[in-house]
């Protein structure tokens, strides 16, 4: 399935401990594959979506996946790649169109 095996390494849970921020110790990801977050060509993203619409701190990781566009890889906060570019440029354009309103 997609949990980690008990013995497996696991480079998601490395990450936790090497600085990422306190939230992701809640995050319902922490004990998945981190493929799963990661699909290919072809390969469906429903599963990662999934397991973040039942996330605790979506709301958190979705916020830090916004705010560093180097993060624009795979599932975050519930919400592919593609999503989260079009959703920051939809924000942007509204920042502007509310400057150009108010100047």
């Amino acid at each position: 399935m997609y949990f980690i095996e008990p013995d497996a390494p696991t480079p998601h849970l490395e990450r936790i401990a090497q600085g990422s921020p306190a939230w992701l110790h809640d995050a319902a990801c922490r004990d998945i594959k981190v493929d799963v977050f990661f699909p290919g060509n072809g390969e469906r993203a429903q599963p990662a979506l999934e397991i973040c619409g039942r996330c605790p701190v979506r709301v958190e990781c979705l916020d830090e996946a916004m705010d560093d566009p180097t993060l624009d890889h795979g599932i975050r906060g519930g919400m592919t790649s593609a999503a989260r570019k079009q959703a920051r440029k939809t924000l942007a354009a509204a920042r502007q169109a509310k400057a150009d309103a108010a100047a």
